[in-house]
């Protein structure tokens, strides 16, 4: 027999029963109280958690982006990195999906836009006689 079922049958009066009660309860009670506080601090850790994963995940996407980024180019980063991360844990929603396609183009588009300045700038730095030579090569080649 358990040490409660000894303990209960060496009550003699409905007084003893009583204390027995009243201290079970406040034991109980107790208990409950540092339960509830447990996992309250728990909920808390790991809110702070995903605070922080998230916080990790726009650092790190900041610093992997080169140089100085344009302000859409930093949003998207940012976003597709906590997207990513939360597709790490769970499955993406329709509209995450969504939003990871228009993010992705809207990347697209910036890279596009640079490589296009670059090579505009390229062209820009060329003398005219280097263009006057490109055009004499170009109809001799033709002909």
């Amino acid at each position: 027999m358990s040490e409660i079922h000894k303990m209960i049958k060496d009550i003699k009066d409905f007084e003893e029963l009583q204390k027995f009660a009243n201290a079970q309860y406040t034991v109980l009670t107790a208990q409950s109280k540092k339960i509830e506080a447990i996992v309250s601090e728990n909920n808390k850790l790991r809110e702070d958690l995903e605070t922080y994963k998230q916080k990790d995940l726009v650092t790190n996407a900041l610093d992997t982006s080169q140089g100085t980024t344009q302000d859409a180019e930093t949003v998207c980063l940012v976003q597709l990195a906590i997207l990513k991360g939360k597709s790490a844990l769970t499955e993406l929603t329709l509209e995450e999906t969504k939003k990871v396609e228009i993010y992705a183009k809207v990347l697209q588009l910036l890279k596009g836009k640079a490589e296009v300045d670059a090579s505009n700038k390229a062209v820009k730095e060329i003398d005219t006689s280097q263009l006057l030579s490109l055009i004499s090569t170009k109809k001799s080649v033709e002909q």
